[in-house]
């Protein structure tokens, strides 16, 4: 299993958010962390973000 990490303003946000988004976000983080290579909404990033990868 893999470890999420957020940064602060990612975190604010998500202390912030109703508790629809949450619901959904958990889901979502929830499958990321058993395997983040595929999730169907996933997209590896490119250019000085790349290694990185984006959920949307």
């Amino acid at each position: 299993m893999y470890e999420l990490r957020f940064d602060k303003n990612a975190e604010n946000v998500y202390k912030r958010a109703e508790v629809n988004l949450v619901r959904r976000l958990n889901r979502c983080f929830d499958h990321l962390r058993e395997n983040p290579y595929s999730h169907p909404n996933m997209k590896r990033l490119s250019g000085t973000l790349a290694g990185f990868i984006v959920v949307g």
